[in-house]
């Protein structure tokens, strides 16, 4: 009868013990497996982050680039503009030089220039 007794324990512990072993051989693979996955995610997104970083970069090359040309344009217009501003002076004075020597001769000159200010909004 031990025998027996013996027997049954034996099976059902060979049993239970074969399923433990069997359950944590599962389980680290399980693990193994989540690990896998989520090691393989990260490296996905960490390869469309520097994909994305790149055209970004591209991106702000073209910016810079672009906004480099528009500075140069800016400079040509600022001084093509300060040398008109000039000429204007320049010929503005001739006009009052002019207008004084008519009234110098004693006549009354036909026009004359209006007072302006650069700053009055129109």
């Amino acid at each position: 009868m031990d025998a027996i007794i013996t027997a049954i324990i034996g099976l059902l512990t060979g049993g239970a013990g074969a399923a433990i072993v069997s359950g944590l051989f599962a389980r680290r693979k399980s693990n193994a497996d989540t690990n896998r996955v989520s090691s393989d995610a990260w490296k996905e997104f960490a390869e469309k982050m520097e994909k994305r970083q790149e055209e970004l970069d591209n991106e702000n090359k073209e910016i810079r680039k672009e906004n480099n040309e528009i500075r140069a344009i800016q400079k040509r217009m600022d001084n093509k503009l300060e040398r008109y501003a000039k000429r204007i002076i320049h010929l503005t004075k001739g006009i009052e030089v002019l207008v004084n020597q008519i009234i110098e001769d004693g006549k009354q000159p036909c026009w004359n220039l209006d007072d302006w200010d650069p700053e009055e909004e129109e």
